[in-house]
């Protein structure tokens, strides 16, 4: 005969679990009890006979906090180990085993569950943080490769995916600031590229000319000292040191570079220009007779400078090739001009005075671009196929730009307590040195954007594809950055 009795379960939130064995000793009956989960409980008793023994294990509530309870004690016999119950909500821990009371054995605590913590979760026998990429959500997958952050139980990249890797741009020197944006050598701080010396221990740099291996400029090394040049790989070395090419000039002006020469004005005594191997080697006399040499620049088999007399200065021709004395002006009398930038056919140049022209590098007439600019003292001077740029290096100081043909000068730039230096363009920013900065801001003018910043007076500015390179005369040392 069969009798089932089931309780139904309780309204609190707390279920208690009991199984148990109980051993009939010389054909006693054997009784049975067995908790399911918490959800209830059925009794069944069999019919009479011989056991030789039972075991039932207590298993835990599927409520978080539960614990389950251990088997139940034998009446006549050994005593069997009840397992502890394990809850599934809350991972609790087994009750223990039960006592034989007539048998020789004592029943062993069960095994339990386990609890894990607010901001954990359990994988296998451990609970894992919720976060750890290596045990992530409930699958406890390991993350990597393009996701490989754990958030929200889910492998995934919180940060930047560049090229299948998941990266933070604020600090990633191979890509700050955006993907593939390397910082060749340079650390990457807020999303930014930091500055690399090129070269330290420059006592006074001043003049600066790039090629597609090595950055040439102008040093001395003493407070009135003979001015040397020097050059550095554009990468740099470990040393932070640079190699001298060229020794004895005197108060050096204007550089320039070609495949086979370097170009030096002196406005010193000897008011002439010089050149000398790209190598490094003794310099030569390459014009002479120039008062106030200053800009110079080599394209194709001439070079270009500026004569920077007043009232008789002019804008300078001579072959690569021709001797001193050779020279012949393209502009014909001008006041004192400074700053020269030229393209393949016309020079582009600044007046102390503030006025701009151009004139054909061949020869002929001098077009005025601008005049009657309330800033002044034009410092250095760039073009591109539209516009014609130049720094003022009075007070105010600024930057500013006027179409190729003539027109209207625009301001892009001005600042009335630092000094704008020099400048250099590309074809999306102009660069420019100021105070202890080095800034960039779009050709049209904008909010500039410091690049390097505690720079000591950067001087002059040169740019390539992928860098921007600069004197600075107070931190005495050629620097750059990636663009």
């Amino acid at each position: 005969m069969k009798n089932e009795l089931t309780l139904a379960r309780s309204p609190v939130h707390v279920v208690l679990l009991m199984a148990g064995a109980v051993i009939a000793a010389g054909g006693a009956a054997c009784g049975e009890f067995k908790g399911t989960s918490g959800d209830g409980a059925t009794m069944d008793r069999p019919g009479a006979g011989t056991a030789s023994g039972g075991s039932m294990a207590g298993t835990g509530g599927d409520t978080a906090g539960v614990t389950g309870t251990g088997g139940g004690p034998g009446t006549g016999g050994g005593a069997t180990a009840g397992a502890g119950g394990r809850g599934t909500g809350g991972f609790t821990i087994g009750g223990a085993g039960g006592r034989g009371t007539g048998g020789a054995a004592t029943g062993v605590g069960g095994t339990g569950g386990i609890m894990c913590s607010a901001g954990t979760h359990r994988c296998g026998s451990e609970c894992k943080g919720d976060t750890d990429p290596n045990y992530c959500g409930a699958a406890c997958a390991a993350c990597s490769g393009a996701t490989p952050q754990c958030v929200g139980g889910t492998c995934g990249c919180s940060l930047t995916t560049c090229g299948g890797a998941c990266v933070d741009t604020m600090t990633d020197a191979a890509h700050c600031g955006r993907c593939a944006h390397s910082c060749t050598g340079g650390t990457c701080l807020a999303g930014k590229c930091q500055p690399v010396v090129i070269a330290a221990n420059q006592y006074d740099s001043f003049g600066i000319a790039l090629d597609a291996t090595y950055v040439y400029f102008t040093v001395r090394d003493v407070s009135n000292g003979p001015w040397f040049v020097r050059r550095a790989p554009l990468a740099g070395n470990a040393q932070q040191t640079a190699e001298t090419l060229v020794s004895g000039l005197d108060n050096v002006s204007g550089l320039a570079v070609n495949a086979t020469h370097i170009y030096v004005t002196n406005l010193g005594t000897t008011q002439n220009i010089v050149r000398a191997p790209i190598g490094g080697g003794a310099a030569t006399v390459f014009a002479n007779g120039e008062d106030g040499p200053g800009h110079i620049r080599v394209q194709g088999t001439n070079a270009y400078w500026a004569r920077g007399a007043d009232p008789i200065g002019q804008i300078m021709r001579q072959a690569l090739s021709g001797a001193p004395g050779s020279a012949t002006s393209i502009s014909g009398p001008l006041a004192s001009p400074t700053a020269l930038s030229i393209d393949t056919t016309t020079a582009y140049f600044a007046l102390s005075s503030g006025s701009i022209y151009r004139v054909p590098l061949a020869g002929g007439t001098t077009t005025l671009l601008s005049s009657g600019q309330t800033q002044m003292h034009p410092f250095d001077i760039a073009a591109d196929a539209t516009h014609v740029y130049w720094s003022n290096n009075g007070l105010p100081s600024g930057i500013m730009r006027v179409p190729i043909g003539g027109g209207t000068a625009t301001p892009l730039y001005s600042n009335t307590t630092s000094y704008v230096s020099g400048i250099a363009i590309d074809a999306t920013y102009i660069y420019f040195g100021m105070g202890q900065e080095v800034l960039r801001m779009p050709l049209a003018g904008g909010t500039p954007e410091t690049i390097a910043a505690n720079q000591g007076l950067p001087f002059m500015i040169a740019v390539n594809a992928t860098h921007v390179y600069w004197t600075s005369r107070a931190s005495r040392s050629v620097a750059r950055v990636a663009k």
